[in-house]
């Protein structure tokens, strides 16, 4: 990952040219998290009602224009977490996204130039060599990037797209992978799903923890590679009957 410099002029911040030893992941977070928190309730925060991103997160710490505005601490399914150092009184405004893609273009695009070579240079190396080509899709952020470069990167009709429905999707999830399927309607899309949903399964199991991850192997992985074996029976027998009818 790019090391980073926050930029109080847009709320966000820069990508610099240098690799981070450790990868140190920041993420977006918006209103409904911050007022679920309670950051407005308890220190006083004004907090618009706006779907653009307002401050970034690193782990469990919210910077808010280059500065640690608060952290949490504990919390759990049925507790909420903890806030400490917080800064009260704050009134926040939303990032300025477009200013900060601005200046982060020219970066952006190289890791994008490179990334599409390097996908179509695996394809070509192994375009001979293997049964399919698939990307699988969850409908996250991470995903539809993903998606956006391998569909960028490779012919349409030379691989398959995968979604794994795990039925714990929020329903912005199932709204991101139809307007996916609107955007790209000419790749080939396939759900992969257990033939029983999460409700079913968590009366068995109970519902899933950091230290009993039963759920991805069950309603993921398992589910996404039956869809896949059974994509590569059909293609197979697709073929088989091409050959007969010449």
């Amino acid at each position: 990952m790019y090391n980073y410099e926050w930029d109080k002029e847009t709320g966000g911040f820069v990508l610099t040219s240098t690799l981070m030893g450790i990868s140190k992941e920041v993420r977006p977070v918006f209103t409904q998290e911050l007022v679920g928190l309670g950051f407005a309730e308890d220190h006083g925060w004004t907090i618009p009602q706006t779907d653009r991103p307002l401050m970034w997160a690193e782990g469990r710490r919210y910077i808010y224009r280059g500065e640690l505005v608060g952290e949490t601490s504990g919390g759990g399914l049925y507790q909420r977490p903890v806030l400490k150092n917080v800064i009260d009184g704050l009134d926040i405004a939303p990032v300025d996204l477009p200013r900060m893609l601005e200046k982060n273009a020219n970066v952006l695009e190289g890791l994008v130039q490179k990334t599409l070579k390097d996908i179509h240079e695996v394809y070509e190396q192994y375009k001979n060599r293997v049964d399919m080509f698939y990307a699988a899709f969850s409908g996250g952020k991470d995903s539809v990037v993903m998606l956006d470069l391998v569909q960028r990167a490779l012919p349409h009709d030379d691989f398959e797209v995968v979604f794994g429905d795990t039925t714990m999707e929020i329903s912005d999830t199932y709204k991101t992978v139809g307007q996916a399927k609107k955007l790209w309607s000419d790749l080939s899309w396939n759900t992969a799903r257990t033939e029983f949903d999460a409700a079913r399964s968590w009366r068995f199991v109970g519902p899933p923890a950091s230290n009993i991850r039963w759920c991805c192997g069950v309603h993921k992985s398992a589910p996404s590679v039956m869809k896949i074996k059974s994509i590569g029976k059909l293609c197979e027998i697709t073929v088989r009957n091409a050959f007969r009818r010449q």
